[in-house]
């Protein structure tokens, strides 16, 4: 069975695999280099794989109670969780559309981290080591890349591209929605990277999408309206500040 799985992923992520592609809402006709573009984990008992454990049993022995209950509260896979930079108007009541818009593009999301991670099999910190304690259960078997890093900077990069005026606060609050992995104990920091990067190839390919592109100014125009803010976007050039010391 896991055979076959891994035989699909190589279909798809190298670009073939028409079934695949035709469940997808925005990605169907790309070729998203996926495996080709991330850099692979290390290999199992590598001396980088024991700096990564080492690195996960660290993060566990400094935890505190209040960054444990907030990346308990982190295990989740929903946008909402960047309520806390946009607002308390920002929920699926108030913006409908912008909702769907967002399940279907982490749809599209989720069906490559499955695939890559079924190619890559990197085992979870607590497989390898007993001394790793987890703060929560996992919703797939192997680690590489983060899922919920994936699904994190997805949303990230999409909402920071609907409201710019939050692009700083909102990269901040993905990057500690992502630490919250490794503070749980069920990811190495290699594997938040390899989903910051995948996540990234993703959106790009959204955005040169024209299926995707019209769905996302039909949702960006609902979020700024639910939101506050004008139907102008700023203009997000950006320009040159005189370095230290020149006159």
């Amino acid at each position: 069975m896991h055979k076959l799985i891994l035989a699909a992923s190589i279909l798809v992520l190298c670009g073939s695999g028409s079934s695949f592609a035709e469940t997808l809402h925005y990605l169907g006709d790309k070729k998203l280099h996926f495996l080709q573009l991330l850099p692979p984990p290390p290999p199992l008992n590598s001396e980088a794989d024991k700096r990564d454990l080492s690195e996960v049993l660290e993060v566990q022995e400094n935890r505190t109670p209040e960054r444990s209950e907030r990346a308990i509260a982190d295990d989740v896979l929903s946008i909402y969780r960047f309520d806390d930079v946009l607002g308390p108007k920002f929920k699926g009541s108030n913006i409908p559309v912008t909702d769907a818009f967002f399940k279907r593009l982490q749809a599209d999301a989720r069906t490559y981290v499955i695939l890559s991670k079924d190619h890559w099999l990197r085992e979870r910190p607590a497989n390898v080591s007993k001394e790793v304690k987890p703060l929560a259960p996992v919703r797939l078997p192997t680690a590489y890349p983060s899922g919920t890093t994936l699904f994190g900077t997805v949303t990230c990069l999409v909402l920071a591209n609907m409201i710019p005026e939050k692009r700083f606060d909102l990269f901040e609050r993905s990057h500690d929605f992502a630490q919250s992995r490794v503070v749980l104990g069920v990811h190495y920091a290699r594997d938040l990277l390899a989903g910051e990067i995948g996540a990234t190839l993703i959106v790009q390919a959204f955005f040169e999408s024209p299926v995707f592109m019209k769905d996302f100014e039909a949702a960006r125009a609902e979020l700024r309206n639910a939101l506050g803010y004008p139907p102008e976007v700023p203009d997000e050039t950006p320009t040159k500040s005189t370095p230290s010391g020149a006159n």
